[in-house]
């Protein structure tokens, strides 16, 4: 593992949010670091909406609806 005795900046003033030095490309154009934020959604289902994957589909269907109206 590499070790950093100093930091990438030479000051704080450098360093804003949603941007890198060095950012990092994903698939289908997605880049960690080019100055645009995305925000993790992480949905976990109500116990009990398992049951069927009918239920669950429903359950994670309202919860991606729920977060996209915010």
């Amino acid at each position: 593992m590499a070790k950093f005795t100093s930091m990438a900046y030479k000051s704080a003033d450098e360093m804003i949010f949603g941007t890198a030095k060095k950012p990092v490309k994903y698939g289908r154009d997605f880049e960690v670091g080019g100055g645009m934020v995305y925000p993790e959604i992480v949905n976990h289902p109500r116990p009990g909406s398992e049951e069927t994957k009918k239920s669950l589909m429903r359950e994670y269907e309202k919860m991606t609806n729920d977060s996209m109206e915010r």
